[in-house]
C-alpha cells in the first residue's frame, strides 16, 4: 500500500491541487455574483420604495466598480423615485423623462439582472450549500420587485407600458420554477484573480501548468451566450 501510494504520489497531488482549483473557482465565483447582487439591490432601491401615483426617473452615472456580470457601457444610469405631485406631468417634461426612453433602459437593466441571477442559480443547482443563501436573495427580491412594479403599472394608463411592465413581473415570477440548462463552467484560477483570492495555495497554483491547462472552463463564454440569448429575444419583441 505505501508503494502504491508512493508511485502515485503525483497523481494524488494533481487532484490535489484541481481539487483547489474548483475550490478556489466556487470561491471566486460566488464573490462575483454577490457584489453583482448587492449592486442590483442598491440601484433597484427607487423601486423597493415605490408607492400609489409614483413614477421612475433615468439619470446619467458614471461607476467606478468592476462587476463581472455587469457590462457598464451599457448600465451607465440610476434610477430615482419620482414621488407623486399635482405638477408631476410638467416636472417630468422638463426634465426629459420621456416614458419610452425611461422603458428602454429598464428592458436594459432586468436583461442585464437576469444574466445574474440565472448564473446564481445554475450555481445553486451544483453547489447548493455553497449558493442557496444568494438564491434565496434572488427570489425575495424579485417578490419585492414584482409588487413594487404592479404599482407601477397601475400607475401608468399607456396601453404600450403596461404590457411592458407585466413582462418584468412574469419573468420575476417564473424565475425559480423555469427549468433551464442547469449545467455549469466555472472560471479558470488566473493569477489575477489573486486580488480576490486569499488562499494558503497560491503560491503552489501559479506555479503549476494544471491553472492554466485546467479542465475547469471559464464561465465568460456561459455569460456571452445569455447577453445572445437576450439579444435574440428583444429583436424578436
Amino acid at each position: 500500500m505505501a508503494l502504491f501510494f508512493l508511485k502515485n504520489s503525483s497523481l494524488f497531488k494533481n487532484q490535489s491541487i484541481q481539487s483547489s482549483l474548483l475550490a478556489m473557482g466556487i470561491e471566486f465565483e460566488f464573490n462575483e455574483l454577490e457584489k453583482g447582487l448587492n449592486f442590483f439591490n442598491q440601484i433597484f432601491q427607487p423601486i423597493f420604495q415605490l408607492e400609489k401615483g409614483d413614477k421612475i426617473g433615468i439619470q446619467d452615472f458614471v461607476s467606478n466598480n468592476n462587476l463581472k456580470y455587469v457590462d457598464f457601457t451599457k448600465i451607465n444610469f440610476n434610477l430615482y423615485l419620482d414621488k407623486y405631485k399635482i405638477y408631476q406631468s410638467l416636472s417630468r417634461w422638463y426634465y426629459k423623462q420621456n416614458r419610452k426612453e425611461i422603458f428602454e433602459k429598464m428592458d436594459l437593466l432586468i436583461d442585464t439582472y437576469f444574466i445574474l441571477i440565472k448564473r446564481i442559480k445554475v450555481l445553486n443547482a451544483n453547489y447548493t450549500s455553497k449558493f442557496e443563501t444568494l438564491f434565496k436573495n434572488v427570489i425575495s427580491t424579485n417578490e419585492i420587485l414584482v409588487t413594487k412594479l404592479n404599482i407601477l403599472s397601475e400607475t401608468y394608463s399607456d396601453p404600450e407600458i403596461t404590457p411592458i411592465i407585466k413582462t418584468y413581473c412574469d419573468r420575476l415570477v417564473n424565475f425559480a420554477n423555469i427549468k433551464d440548462e442547469l449545467s455549469v463552467s466555472l472560471p479558470k484560477y488566473e493569477d489575477s484573480n489573486e486580488k480576490d483570492l486569499n488562499s494558503p495555495i497560491k503560491s503552489e497554483l501559479s506555479e503549476s501548468t494544471i491553472t492554466k491547462q485546467s479542465d475547469l472552463h471559464s464561465s465568460i463564454e456561459s455569460v456571452k451566450s445569455d447577453i445572445n440569448e437576450y439579444s435574440i429575444e428583444s429583436e424578436k419583441q
